[in-house]
């Protein structure tokens, strides 16, 4: 199935599915209030690494890594996103017609509320890891950017010294920092896409055992068609920004389509790979479309 097929079945599929929107609800709205926190709070929290810069009786200070209050909403954001993502299994399975706000919450309960928490949980742990060298060679752009050219709210009459932002060996060794991080945070990221799909799967089938299987098998599935994916989420940048403009509002119509679009993927990963809930130990390689 090729991605056009996939967004055109996904457009189907959001059109003909009732509830969808409110499926969607619980985490827009969270979103929504975790980036109204971080406004509001910013300065609050644990601050694992922050600079604060004096110049010309002005002073900023810069969070690079910190754990705020927005950190454990945006956690539970990830958590009702795969909650979700199980419902929309079901209607891509013809399991279901009909989605609804409780639905969000409805595998959050029971047997399954610990092996989802500790799946996200060290899910997101290996992506913080994997960008950190993008965090580091930003870092570095930004402490020489506000400690030597320019800054915010500075007294009238100050002229900002641009001459060392073009010190080239800094910048571009800062530059190829963050890139790198940047190629290798999306590479990680894309190795484990499918871990909240196939998190649904060995739960249903009753085959959990490690979040690291699903983190291994999501690898092995994902091999040969992260371009194909990230190809699919780039047709959605337009709509990324408007998610960013509204401050999420937005999501609650794009996040049933970009998910559902998703999950066809993993569907069509899975067709390729009828190994991939045996008993045997290898996954077959999928073929990119």
């Amino acid at each position: 199935m090729s991605n056009r097929d996939i967004r055109a079945k996904a457009t189907a599929i959001r059109e003909s599915t009732d509830g969808m929107m409110t499926l969607f609800l619980a985490p827009v709205l969270i979103m929504v209030l975790s980036d109204v926190l971080d406004r509001m709070w910013g300065q609050a929290g644990i601050i694992l690494w922050g600079n604060t810069f004096v110049k010309n009786g002005v002073t900023r200070t810069i969070h690079y890594i910190s754990l705020g209050p927005s950190s454990l909403f945006d956690f539970l954001v990830q958590c009702l996103l795969v909650t979700a993502c199980f419902q929309l299994i079901r209607v891509v399975r013809n399991e279901k017609s009909i989605v609804s706000f409780k639905d969000c919450f409805s595998l959050l309960d029971g047997k399954n509320f610990l092996p989802i928490v500790v799946t996200i949980l060290l899910k997101q742990i290996f992506l913080y890891v994997a960008a950190l060298l993008t965090t580091v060679g930003v870092a570095l752009i930004l402490l020489s950017f506000y400690n030597s050219i320019f800054i915010l709210e500075a007294p009238v009459g100050y002229s900002p010294d641009f001459s060392s932002l073009f010190n080239l060996t800094n910048l571009y060794l800062d530059l190829i920092l963050m890139l790198v991080g940047i190629v290798l945070n999306l590479y990680i990221n894309y190795g484990l896409s499918q871990v909240s799909f196939l998190l649904y799967d060995y739960l249903d089938k009753d085959m959990y055992t490690s979040p690291f299987k699903i983190f291994k098998q999501s690898w092995q599935l994902m091999s040969g068609n992260k371009w194909r994916r990230f190809l699919l989420d780039l047709s959605f940048i337009g709509w990324f920004i408007g998610v960013i403009l509204t401050l999420g509002l937005l999501g609650l119509y794009v996040f049933p389509y970009y998910w559902t679009c998703q999950a066809l993927f993993y569907e069509d990963l899975i067709a390729k790979n009828p190994l991939v809930f045996s008993d045997e130990k290898t996954l077959v390689t999928s073929t990119p479309a």
